[in-house]
């Protein structure tokens, strides 16, 4: 398959998927030194750039990796068809993408009609022979906030409603597993106890312009929390009101800043947890230039 042929099939991001990547850079942490990784075979290393761009394909009912890529790609993609429900929300695991460097992973979250509202946060970890892998989610599902059931903000192009994709590496400065990974992925869903509101000022995306200074506006977020509200931006995000928590009594601001932003929430007395769940699943060995 030509170059020219994988961009046609798979167009450039969306105006607003540009704002949501863009919002995403502003928020995420210095980047950590990775050493020892092993660099991708050229095809399979530009068919994985190709697939996190495709913006343009509409999707029908469940979104499955497989489906998306050229067949080449296939024999990496692990099948999982994992079903988890609870009394606000249907969950099906599709399946995931290993290609012996970081895993693509795609699932479905539809809410219960007539359930309260619910924010979702996953968490992804791993294992291999015996030993803890550090993972890292690098992108989708918004990186660093959750998903809302139901869902605060249309869906964009990328995906149809309740389709989802996290993008994870795994950091390390060995060389990387070449055996069977086995894969947790945890679910955290939160149950807002105050009042929902959101700011109006950047309903416009990312780009939006302030009327105000950025540390005013942050302000806001603040004194919504000493009000006993949950302040969102961009429509459906928390991570402006999150960096306005305060630092727990016996927490130090290191330990704080550490700790995983659905603990926050919930630390915060914002949020409850009435879910916490996990699902498993192993991807083969990776075979070296297939």
């Amino acid at each position: 398959m030509k170059l020219a042929d994988l961009e046609k099939a798979y167009p450039p991001l969306s105006a607003e998927d540009q704002m949501r990547f863009r919002r995403t850079l502003e928020t995420l942490p210095p980047p950590r030194a990775l050493r020892g990784r092993r660099v991708l075979p050229l095809a399979l290393a530009l068919g994985l750039v190709l697939l996190l761009a495709a913006t343009g394909i509409a999707l029908n009912a469940i979104y499955s990796i497989r489906e998306r890529i050229d067949p080449v790609f296939a024999p990496y993609v692990t099948d999982i068809d994992d079903l988890y429900q609870n009394e606000w929300m249907t969950l099906i695991i599709k399946d995931a993408l290993w290609d012996g460097d970081e895993i693509t992973l795609a699932f479905h979250m539809a809410h219960h009609a007539g359930a309260g509202d619910v924010y979702v946060f996953p968490v992804l970890s791993a294992q291999s022979n015996g030993k803890e892998l550090d993972v890292d989610i690098t992108s989708g599902f918004d990186t660093m906030d959750g998903a809302w059931l139901p869902e605060r903000m249309p869906p964009n192009d990328r995906f149809s409603s309740n389709n989802h994709v996290v993008y994870a590496s795994i950091l390390t400065d060995e060389p990387l597993p070449t055996g069977d990974i086995g894969w947790t992925l945890t679910f955290h869903v939160l149950r807002p106890l105050w009042p929902v509101e959101t700011e109006p000022y950047t309903a416009g995306g990312f780009f939006s312009p302030l009327p105000m200074p950025r540390e005013q506006y942050l302000q806001l977020f603040e004194q919504a929390y000493q009000d006993r509200k949950i302040l969102l931006s961009f429509g459906d995000t928390t991570l402006e009101y999150d960096t306005m928590l305060p630092i727990p009594k016996g927490m130090t601001a290191d330990e704080w800043a550490c700790t995983p932003g659905w603990e926050r929430l919930v630390r915060s007395s914002a949020f409850a947890e009435v879910d916490r769940f996990a699902r498993h699943f192993t991807t083969r060995q990776h075979e070296e230039g297939h």
